[in-house]
């Protein structure tokens, strides 16, 4: 896709939703960005879900969709799983 690029301009769109589906502790959060590089679209996306085990300590999986991201051409998805401590 050529897409003119004379003004640099970033869109990003961001969420967050917590206890969803009534379930206290799980939350789904993210963001979406996209931009003009060069002469092709960039797109990336990172939407996250997180449950709260307990105080500080959640567990949950982010999914990164992205689209001539990084050096990549083309649409790519890249899953992953982690834990995290809330301070």
């Amino acid at each position: 896709m050529n897409l003119p690029s004379k003004v640099p301009m970033q869109f990003t769109a961001v969420w967050g939703m917590q206890d969803l589906f009534g379930l206290s502790g799980l939350r789904f959060s993210g963001f979406v960005d996209v931009w003009c590089e060069y002469d092709h679209m960039v797109v990336l996306s990172e939407p996250q879900v997180w449950f709260q085990l307990f105080d500080h300590f959640n567990v949950g999986s982010e999914v990164e969709f992205s689209y001539n991201f990084a050096g990549m051409e083309g649409f790519h998805v890249m899953p992953c799983i982690g834990t995290k401590w809330v301070f």
